[in-house]
């Protein structure tokens, strides 16, 4: 408003105007570069991470695993060795759990984690200037 209402500001008052403009444009800049470097690494961290469990000897029932935004309940005692890893079984993301030295394995029943810190992230890195 005022920077349309301009011819009825005084002198100081236009200064002060351009003064608080420029800090405003000063401060955007800095948030678009802040962000830029958070996506940056947020896409370094997609491209490189990897999460997998594995279990030596024993997974109790009942246990909660959390791989990246996927978690899973354990429904049985599991005999190691074994591993669980994030991945695509069966056209569908889960948990996957492989057994022993298998090449493959199986779906265990896995649900998105809900995790706000993450949300509020990315909703912090879709803002547009």
């Amino acid at each position: 408003p005022l920077v349309r209402n301009q011819k009825g500001l005084a002198p100081q008052e236009k200064e002060r105007v351009t003064e608080l403009l420029y800090q405003a444009n000063e401060l955007e800049d800095a948030a678009r570069s802040a962000l830029a470097e958070l996506q940056a690494a947020a896409d370094l961290s997609a491209d490189t991470r990897s999460a997998v469990v594995q279990v030596e000897l024993l997974l109790h029932s009942g246990v909660v695993l959390r791989l990246g935004r996927l978690e899973t309940t354990t429904p049985v005692m599991l005999q190691g060795p074994l591993k669980l890893v994030s991945g695509d079984c069966g056209g569908r993301h889960a948990i996957v759990l492989i057994e022993g030295d298998a090449a493959a394995g199986y779906p265990l029943n896995s649900a998105v984690y809900p995790d706000p810190a993450m949300e509020a992230f990315n909703r912090a890195l879709s803002i547009k200037f």
